[in-house]
């Protein structure tokens, strides 16, 4: 990794003696001191930034300010953290991942001293994501989260005298397209009894088994990514989930939670995983046990569309179009909850009690008949004694 930048940069003037500065967010461009040594110069850019950069006519552009803005060893991080204030790695490098796909493409090139709340918020409303999507809600949420906490920092710092976004009415963080468990018979026909019929849904034997292993333990897609060989028990029927890798991100990780947990395997799942380690040419313990080249893991993108790949060859393409890999957590999670206590759940899946219960269970009308059943027998028997007696004379 690249040593970040320093903020303020110092250089002996060798014609009057006295230092000159630089600044971040003017790189390139140096202002007179009037300090003769490198320390009390640096000590005055500080004091002095806001009103040199503020009062210079030489242009700054945002995006030296905010590439390695979120970098653990630069300055922001350093002071947060000085603070009592830490942010795990991954934290860190979604921040870093707002900054280099839409913060530094939209606004790289401005000028801070010149951006106003009402063109930030219309670049962002008109921003689009991959294949010309207009971003959900949720991303537009934390893209100006991200922004915020930059220019926040330069507003302190005095390169611009308040955060623009400051009062911006929030977006939602509401998914546009909230997920769901999947019904039954969706779940039946695309995991068969059989390796034959599961390779006619999934067409390969990695697939058949990742699919079947987000299915039995509702595990991420993320930490089905890190998974390796030594993390499954065969005589146990189970799998330890210890790690997670995310999209874009080679280093793998803790999980979303810094939970370990263990998952179940039924003998299905077991199967598919058997023919598919016969089948890779990476099958050591510690190699991953989902990749083709032995060093990366299959993407979040290719999972998602061999999912889609098996929806639309069980028919459901056009009602399952909005169906991804995480929906199957939702439907392990939902259907788990009809036959175990909420806190065995949370145990399985890797999240607090409340959390599985509200974000997700969403319980089809079995599933609600079953649970309210004791309830409501015993509403009927109060009824029946409550009801008045009818005497017939």
């Amino acid at each position: 990794m690249a040593r970040p930048l320093k903020e303020i940069r110092a250089k002996k003037d060798t014609r009057s003696g006295r230092y000159v500065v630089s600044f971040l967010e003017a790189p390139g461009h140096w202002f007179s001191s009037p300090e003769y040594e490198s320390g009390t110069a640096v000590s005055w850019a500080k004091r002095n930034r806001g009103r040199l950069l503020s009062g210079s006519d030489k242009a700054l552009t945002l995006q030296p300010m905010m590439e390695g803005f979120f970098d653990p060893q630069g300055a922001w991080v350093t002071r947060m953290e000085a603070k009592g204030q830490t942010m795990s790695d991954r934290h860190l490098a979604n921040y870093a991942a707002q900054v280099k796909n839409y913060l530094v493409p939209l606004f790289g090139s401005a000028d801070p001293r010149e951006l106003t709340a009402r063109f930030i918020d219309d670049a962002i409303l008109a921003a689009k994501g991959a294949g010309g999507r207009i971003l959900a809600s949720a991303t537009k949420y934390k893209i100006v989260h991200t922004f915020s906490v930059i220019l926040g920092d330069l507003a302190e710092r005095g390169v611009i005298p308040t955060n623009h976004l400051s009062g911006l009415r929030a977006y939602s963080k509401a998914p546009t397209r909230p997920r769901a468990a999947l019904p039954r018979a969706v779940l039946a026909a695309l995991f068969p009894s059989s390796h034959g019929a599961a390779m006619r849904i999934w067409g390969r034997s990695i697939w058949a088994a990742l699919m079947s292993v987000l299915y039995d333990t509702g595990m991420r897609p993320g930490e089905a990514r890190a998974l390796t060989w030594r993390r499954i028990y065969e005589e146990a029927g189970a799998v330890v989930i210890r790690h997670a890798q995310k999209d874009g991100i080679e280093d793998v990780g803790e999980t979303k939670t810094k939970v370990v947990r263990a998952g179940r395997l039924s003998k299905r799942t077991l199967q598919e995983l058997a023919i598919w380690r016969m089948e890779s040419r990476f099958s050591g313990d510690t190699d991953l046990v989902f990749t083709l080249d032995g060093k990366k893991a299959m993407t979040d993108a290719a999972i998602a569309d061999s999912f889609r790949r098996g929806v639309k060859e069980i028919g459901m393409g056009s009602e399952g179009k909005d169906w991804t890999p995480y929906w199957l957590r939702h439907s392990f999670v939902t259907y788990a909850l009809a036959s175990l206590d909420p806190r065995e759940v949370a145990l399985l899946a890797g999240h607090s009690e409340a959390i599985s219960q509200a974000v997700y269970s969403h319980p089809d009308d079995e599933i609600v008949l079953e649970r309210s059943k004791a309830v409501r027998d015993k509403l009927s028997t109060a009824r029946e004694k409550e009801r008045p007696r009818v005497r017939h004379g």
